[in-house]
Formats: C-alpha cells, sequence, structure tokens
C-alpha cells in the first residue's frame, strides 16, 4: 500500500533516518534533468498547473515521491524534446533515477514511472 507521508524512514544500527520526500525530489530531478532528450519537468496536477501559470516555479514540479513499505515509489511528468526515441529516453530516466536514489539513499526503489506530458519543438 503507498503512503503519502512527508518522510521515508530507514533503520541504521545506531537508529533511524528520516528523509523528507521534498529531499528525495530534489535528488530526483538533478538525475532527469541530467538524461539525453529531456527538457524540463511538466505540472502533475492542478496545483502545479496554477503555480506554474502564475510564475512560482517549484524544483520538484513533475516529481511524486511516495513509500510503498520500505521502497520508495517515484512518479515523474517530464518534456521531451521532439525527434528522440521516446521510449528509449524513458528508460534511460528510469534506470538514471533508480541508480541515483539507491546511491545516494542506500534505500530500495520499487519502481519509477514516467509520463511523457508533452515534446518541445527546438527552432
Amino acid at each position: 500500500m503507498l503512503r503519502r507521508s512527508k518522510v521515508a524512514t530507514t533503520s541504521v544500527a545506531s537508529g533511524r533516518v528520516e528523509i523528507s520526500h521534498a529531499a528525495i525530489a530534489s535528488l530526483v530531478h538533478g538525475a532527469v534533468m541530467e538524461a539525453y532528450g529531456v527538457v524540463g519537468m511538466a505540472p502533475s496536477g492542478l496545483r502545479g498547473n496554477l503555480a506554474y501559470y502564475l510564475r512560482q516555479d517549484d524544483p520538484r514540479r513533475g516529481i511524486v515521491v511516495e513509500m510503498d513499505g520500505e521502497r520508495i515509489v517515484i512518479t515523474l511528468y517530464v518534456i521531451l524534446e521532439y525527434g528522440v526515441r521516446i521510449s528509449e529516453v524513458a528508460q534511460n530516466v528510469m534506470a538514471l533515477v533508480k541508480f541515483a536514489v539507491e546511491r545516494a539513499l542506500g534505500m530500495s526503489v520499487a519502481a519509477v514511472n514516467v509520463y511523457v506530458q508533452g515534446l518541445h519543438f527546438s527552432e
């Protein structure tokens, strides 16, 4: 069952570590923006759309972090460059995000879901 709590928790020998979803989203954003073919993140809901149109830019826009027990589920809403192979870029994003989060946090990633919300046409 997915939880929408505000922190991811892991236990270590000397205690407990809590990592905010905002921190995880910042880490994910960095990994996504390194992927070839990704030009940006798209708003994921009504609140994100309103902030986008009101010019209140949020670096976590288009990233949803949820917990599935001890594992992390990440959902991404991306905008890709026109002309790239969409399935290849999406798979690359999945692999980059999974690797970055597992390496940085030492927690398992259950899934990385990528939703392509649009294509950007270069001039």
